[in-house]
């Protein structure tokens, strides 16, 4: 780190308040970007997905979606070579893999996969085109869903059921996923560190 070892401080600020799922990135000139999930605060108000970002004007605040289910679950962001915002997120009640960004005409909402219990979600851009993974509740599976310019494509990371909740995406210089994953082993009941690679003709 760019920093004294021993004199280092770590320095606060409270943002918003009921917030739970969220995801930083920093930009080219130091700035940091946040997208967060801000719970309801009453029973009559909705769950926000909120984007937060700081510029030399201060911290500003945006509002980006509002449901009554809650939109913003397993929120993952990431900053294209333009310094936008790009989000992978999951909405519940109907279950949703949703996928928006930013550019000069302003933001776009994506529903990518329908009618899955989604989670754990991982956004990378490669050449700014978005690849995410996340876990299917639904069939208990790693997935991996990608936009290649004109079209989009999801595969199955898993072929057989796993408990893989958690996962972690990057890339490698090709563009190719590399996923890390937790799963369980069926007969001892303990955790076990999985890892897939994808190669262009396949894991």
């Amino acid at each position: 780190l760019d920093k004294p070892g021993a004199s280092g401080t770590w320095n606060s600020s409270t943002l918003d308040t009921n917030v739970m799922y969220n995801s930083v990135a920093v930009d080219d000139s130091g700035y940091p970007h946040i997208v967060y999930y801000q719970k309801a605060s009453s029973g009559t108000d909705y769950p926000d997905l909120k984007y937060a970002y700081l510029d030399a004007d201060g911290w500003h605040i945006v509002t980006l979606e509002t449901t009554q289910s809650g939109s913003g679950y397993y929120v993952s962001l990431a900053l294209d070579s333009a310094g936008y915002p790009h989000i992978a997120y999951s909405q519940s009640t109907p279950d949703k893999l949703k996928y928006a960004y930013q550019d000069a005409t302003g933001w776009h909402f994506y529903d990518l996969i329908t009618n899955i219990d989604v989670s754990y979600i991982t956004l990378v851009l490669y050449n700014d085109l978005p690849q995410i993974s996340f876990y299917d509740n639904t069939a208990e599976k790693i997935k991996y869903t990608y936009y290649n310019g004109t079209d989009w494509f999801t595969e199955d990371v898993t072929s057989t059921p796993v408990y893989g909740h958690w996962n972690s995406m990057d890339l490698n210089l090709n563009g190719n996923p590399r996923i890390s994953f937790y799963s369980v082993n069926i007969n001892t009941l303990t955790g076990v560190l999985m890892y897939a690679k994808r190669t262009p003709t396949g894991i």
